[in-house]
């Protein structure tokens, strides 16, 4: 019985396999989710009926610790991105992948652009300024995980709105 159940289920995965190679890319990802999706859910079904639900309760109990991690290095990569987007590259309208070296600040960071970075509205006031700065550079200095750059453009937007309220 195993054996013809094992037999199907390699025919079954063959075939899959063939039809997924003639899928272009954006099939290839909608197609992806639905498996893993139905995969999931297959093998959720099977540990429910054989009494093994106890095993996900386990599964997601020893991936708590690694959720506070990746929570945290999500923030970051969001934060990046929209510092990214204030300067830097959305100047000359180039997108760097993780590979390139975004170009140094040069200075020229305008107070617009400053309130994205800082995440502040037009009219705030020295301390929002100074609250905003500490709360981001505590997120994005290299000594917590974040990175020169990052950090740079933090102070750079810090500068560039108090000399702007002088």
């Amino acid at each position: 019985m195993h054996l013809i159940l094992g037999l199907v289920l390699t025919v079954l995965l063959f075939l899959l396999l063939r039809q997924w190679a003639r899928l272009d890319p954006a099939e290839k990802r909608k197609g992806l989710f639905w498996g893993v999706a139905v995969a999931v859910g297959a093998l959720c079904t099977l540990l429910v009926v054989t009494g093994r639900l106890h095993v996900i309760g386990g599964l997601l109990a020893a991936l708590v610790p690694f959720a506070h991690r990746g929570w945290r290095a999500f923030q970051l990569w969001l934060l990046w991105r929209r510092i990214r987007s204030a300067g830097g590259g959305a100047d000359s309208g180039q997108e760097y992948d993780s590979g390139q070296q975004a170009p140094p600040s040069s200075g020229r960071m305008d107070p617009e652009q400053a309130r994205d970075v800082l995440n502040l509205p037009v009219d705030a006031g020295r301390d929002e300024i100074v609250k905003a700065h500490r709360r981001l550079i505590q997120k994005v200095h290299p000594d917590h995980g974040g990175s020169d750059e990052l950090a740079a453009r933090v102070n750079e937007a810090k500068e560039v709105l108090l000399k702007t309220l002088r």
